[in-house]
């Protein structure tokens, strides 16, 4: 069974933003993209890994005025 991602989801799991997107899909640039009859981009998801919205990574970074420990 096929299945497909709005333009948004695939915003998110590819890490730009919406217009970015749009965009890309205005250029031809996203595979497997059609817009329907509602008028909804849908993108056809091939590999499952993604639309993997659940990984996340931190950096944090501290610094001191105090000096040398």
């Amino acid at each position: 069974m096929k299945k497909y991602i709005k333009l948004c989801d695939y915003a998110k799991s590819h890490s730009v933003t919406y217009r970015t997107a749009w965009n890309r899909f205005n250029a031809g640039k996203i595979p497997n993209s059609f817009k329907n009859a509602d008028g909804q981009i849908l993108i056809e998801v091939i590999n499952e890994k993604n639309i993997d919205l659940t990984k996340v990574a931190i950096y944090a970074r501290v610094s001191s005025n105090r000096g040398n420990y």
